[in-house]
């Protein structure tokens, strides 16, 4: 599973984040998504960094709100199948800001117990790490 964004340039920009599933020989694996590629808009612009597999198979992705003054974490979580839970945060995602200032996701882990775990810069004033345990 690979995680990333798309970035289109117009005024204002805006960002997705981009998820592509392939197969053990390394194509698309065409059953997940469109052709093995999921691409959401969120309300806000946000631009995928990692990703991570739960135990029945959802899919857990971390990255930033883009182009905001005050960019924050950004979770998501999709079905096995690529389309966005619902369920999950509202309506898929959820926001994380630690201090007021630039939040940037970097990383996501599952834990046995089925908690996300996600880690990234947090800013106040000066950089820092931030780390916040989310019990879905």
């Amino acid at each position: 599973m690979l995680a990333g964004n798309v970035v289109v340039a117009t005024v204002p920009a805006t960002a997705r984040f981009v998820l592509k599933r392939l197969n053990a020989d390394g194509g698309p694996d065409t059953t997940f998504g469109n052709a093995g590629t999921v691409d959401t808009a969120f309300t806000e612009s946000a631009s995928a960094g990692a990703v991570a597999l739960q135990g029945d198979g959802k899919i857990v992705a971390v990255g930033t709100r883009a182009f905001s003054v005050n960019p924050n974490f950004v979770v998501a979580r999709y079905n096995a199948d690529g389309s966005v839970d619902r369920s999950f945060g509202s309506d898929g995602n959820l926001q994380i800001d630690f201090f007021g200032f630039t939040d940037i996701g970097e990383s996501v882990l599952v834990q046995p117990d089925g908690k996300i775990v996600v880690g990234g810069l947090a800013r106040n004033n000066v950089d820092g790490y931030g780390l916040a345990r989310i019990n879905p």
